[in-house]
């Protein structure tokens, strides 16, 4: 498969008090690429997909956190959401380059259907990436036809330099 897909999203955080609060929305397919699993094939074309998020990072001691968050996801004739916690423990051993350990636990539904699925994962951000494995569980009345097997998916994403604004930046004056 090889397809250029376009995607687009923006997202809100701030800070209030101790905990952090963000709100996003994002874009998928937004060019409707072909999907092609075959050469010989004719192909789909992949639907606009729009996703909803909204999550709060709460501080539980100096070392954990607890993120829950609601995601909505609605491309043409079904919606979904996805809603549940993700817990991170701060790493402070200094001799491994893991700075946080982190546990998911999510639920999928389908408003026009019951659970769809019960999600649970973890991971680690180290160096500038973070690696994640989930496995997503099948509880969805089709459980019959997958006796209730799921699918592993695992993520790798590549952070980069974070961009901290320090106290001594000065603000621009054509903007501010």
């Amino acid at each position: 498969m090889k397809y250029f897909d376009l995607n687009a999203g923006i997202i809100w955080r701030t800070m209030i008090r101790t905990i952090m609060p963000s709100a996003g929305i994002s874009i998928s397919h937004l060019n409707m690429p072909l999907q092609k699993f075959m050469t010989s094939s004719a192909g789909t074309r992949l639907p606009v997909r729009v996703n909803y998020n909204s999550e709060v990072v709460v501080p539980v001691s100096s070392i954990i956190d607890l993120k829950p968050c609601v995601i909505y996801s609605y491309t043409r004739g079904t919606n979904e959401f996805l809603f549940g916690s993700t817990g991170a423990f701060l790493v402070s051993w200094s001799n491994i380059p893991v700075r946080k350990l982190y546990a998911v636990t999510m639920f999928r539904i389908n408003p026009f259907r019951d659970i769809d699925a019960f999600i649970l994962g973890g991971g680690a951000e180290f160096l500038k990436f973070n690696l994640g494995l989930i496995y997503d569980l099948n509880i969805s009345p089709l459980h019959k036809a997958t006796n209730f097997n799921g699918a592993f998916e695992v993520s790798l994403i590549y952070t980069g330099k974070t961009h901290v604004r320090d106290k001594t930046s000065q603000p621009c004056y054509i903007i501010n």
